[in-house]
């Protein structure tokens, strides 16, 4: 240390010791600094992945093709409303209410009749919808369970959903919504759940609102026949 502070001393004595001190001072600073923004832009690139989807945290590509068994139960106000059924492509058929419905594409039918959409905000299960949210979302936590399963945590503004879900321009200081990923231990989507109460607050639906999503047997729906037709 001694000998640090007599060369320190001898470089200032030194007509050119000043500028030198000066440069080699202002190089290390701009060392740090491009160290610190790759190590910040890897690790934002990490979080980018997490955003994503990406496959090395668990898997989307089977869950979009769309063709899985559901059970979807959401709860508006408390009031739990419960969809269980089966999809392949566009077509469906569930049971809500103790009535089977079938659906092709945008239509819907109980018997041969032409129905209303009888789901509750649908948005937020459609597959395109989802991909957008995950896309969208910031990754915030992850749980292990001891069976290899795994739940991903991530946040979403209700600024964010309006723009995605309506096309709506919303400027709120909203406490952001949660969407929970649940990923099995083959590193598939088996569920997804949302927690809306600030969605709820801000759009004026409803008072608090939560949607369970859960899938299984995802690629193993072979044909879909139309109840009664």
């Amino acid at each position: 240390m001694k000998n640090i502070l007599e060369k320190y001393k001898e470089l200032l004595e030194h007509p050119k010791g000043k500028a030198f001190l000066f440069f080699g001072f202002y190089a290390l600073f701009f060392l740090f600094v491009i160290i610190f923004i790759q190590t910040v832009g890897h690790r934002d690139a990490l979080l980018q992945e997490y955003e994503k989807g990406d496959q090395s945290l668990f898997n989307t590509a089977n869950f979009l093709n769309g063709n899985f068994y559901y059970d979807y139960k959401i709860t508006i106000d408390n009031v739990l409303h419960d969809y269980y059924g089966k999809m392949n492509l566009e077509e469906e058929s569930f049971k809500y209410n103790n009535q089977d419905y079938y659906k092709n594409g945008n239509l819907y039918y109980l018997e041969n009749n032409i129905v209303d959409n009888p789901f509750h905000f649908r948005e937020f299960i459609e597959l395109s919808s989802i991909n957008n949210l995950m896309s969208s979302a910031m990754y915030f936590s992850k749980t292990e369970y001891e069976d290899g399963s795994l739940d991903y945590k991530f946040l979403i503004s209700v600024n964010t959903i309006n723009k995605l879900l309506y096309e709506l321009d919303t400027d709120y200081d909203d406490e952001p919504c949660e969407i929970i990923i649940k990923v099995n231990d083959s590193g598939d989507i088996s569920g997804i759940t949302y927690f809306l109460d600030s969605y709820c607050k801000y759009s004026d639906k409803c008072n608090n609102l939560k949607i369970e999503a859960s899938y299984e047997l995802i690629g193993e729906v072979r044909e879909i026949k139309r109840v009664n037709a």
